[in-house]
């Protein structure tokens, strides 16, 4: 008995059963849609820098004498000793410019550095047009300074 009730409920009612499996096959298509529409939305990430930078502070793009090692050794940022080379001959002569200056690296192409400077300290880096040297130091070390430029004693001769 039980199997001829259901055969005739299938026969009787056979278009309910159609709507039923319509409605599954729909809302399981409106389902796939909607979770790929939230996976092809990914959140934007901000790869720009500007937003970082501290107020009275400017980020100076630089030339480094050898980006490649330094991309091996240091991470995204780090604390550094400028060198510039002051000379006005082939032979280089470096000398410190800044210490403990915070370097980072683009998050685009990583061989693109720049400092994080004070705005008081802006004329001095920018006037160098050769590439820098620097020197890799600890992340503890967080104040920045200008190296002292020692200036010739001015010497009075009497004769």
């Amino acid at each position: 008995m039980n199997k001829e009730k259901i055969l005739f409920l299938i026969n009787e009612k056979q278009h309910f059963l159609y709507i039923a499996f319509c409605c599954i096959i729909l809302l399981s298509f409106i389902n796939k849609v909607v979770l790929t529409e939230k996976q092809k939305k990914k959140p934007e990430v901000n790869t720009s820098v500007d937003t970082f930078i501290p107020k009275g502070f400017v980020l100076i793009p630089i030339e480094v004498a050898n980006p490649e090692s330094l991309n091996d050794i240091i991470g995204d940022f780090g604390y550094v000793d400028l060198y510039a080379d002051r000379s006005k001959s082939e032979d280089p002569m470096f000398k410190l410019l800044v210490k403990n200056i915070r370097l980072l690296k683009s998050p685009v192409d990583s061989t693109i550095i720049a400092v994080l400077s004070p705005e008081s300290m802006v004329k001095q880096i920018v006037s160098v047009n050769k590439k820098f040297k620097i020197t890799i130091k600890s992340k503890t070390n967080k104040s920045t300074e200008l190296a002292h430029q020692n200036k010739p004693a001015k010497r009075i001769i009497f004769e």
